[in-house]
C-alpha cells in the first residue's frame, strides 16, 4: 500500500509543478501582450477548431489578474483549474505532516462519484456543451 500511495503523492505533485510551471512560463513570457495571445493547443493546430479545455490557462491567467467575469467566458473550467492549483499543495502537506489520506481518499470518492451513470452524463454533457460554446466563441 505505501507504494501505491507514493505514486498518488508522486503524480499529483508532478501535476502541480507541471501547472504553476506552466503558468509562470505563461506570465513571465506574455507579461504584456494580450491574454488572447496566450495558448497552445495540439488539438486546435491538428485540426482547427477548440478542445474543450480551450482557454482555459488564459482562464486562470485572468484569475491571477482579478477578471473574472474574463475567465469564465475564456473557459469556466479555469476556475476548476485554479482552485485544482490553489488547495491541492495543501491537502498534500496536510497528508504528509500528519499521515493521513486525504488526497487518496478524496480521488477514490470522486472515482465513485462518477461510476453514478447520472453524473457521469452529466459531466459529458456539460464538457461537450463547453466544447460546442468555445467552438462558437472561437477561441
Amino acid at each position: 500500500m505505501p507504494l501505491q500511495r507514493n505514486r498518488y503523492y508522486l503524480f499529483a505533485a508532478g501535476l502541480l509543478l507541471l501547472g504553476y510551471g506552466w503558468m509562470l512560463y505563461l506570465k513571465i513570457s506574455h507579461n504584456n501582450k494580450a491574454l488572447s495571445s496566450v495558448g497552445l493547443c495540439i488539438f486546435k493546430q491538428t485540426t482547427g477548431i477548440p478542445c474543450p479545455s480551450c482557454g482555459s490557462s488564459r482562464s486562470v491567467l485572468a484569475i491571477t489578474h482579478g477578471q473574472f467575469t474574463e475567465a469564465f467566458l475564456w473557459n469556466p473550467l479555469g476556475y476548476m483549474i485554479a482552485a485544482v492549483l490553489l488547495i491541492l499543495p495543501f491537502v498534500i502537506l496536510y497528508d504528509l505532516v500528519y499521515q493521513q489520506k486525504v488526497l487518496i481518499n478524496s480521488y477514490e470518492r470522486i472515482e465513485n462519484l462518477f461510476r453514478k451513470r447520472v453524473i457521469l452524463f452529466s459531466a459529458i454533457t456539460l464538457i461537450i456543451a463547453n466544447w460546442i460554446w468555445n467552438i462558437y466563441k472561437g477561441v
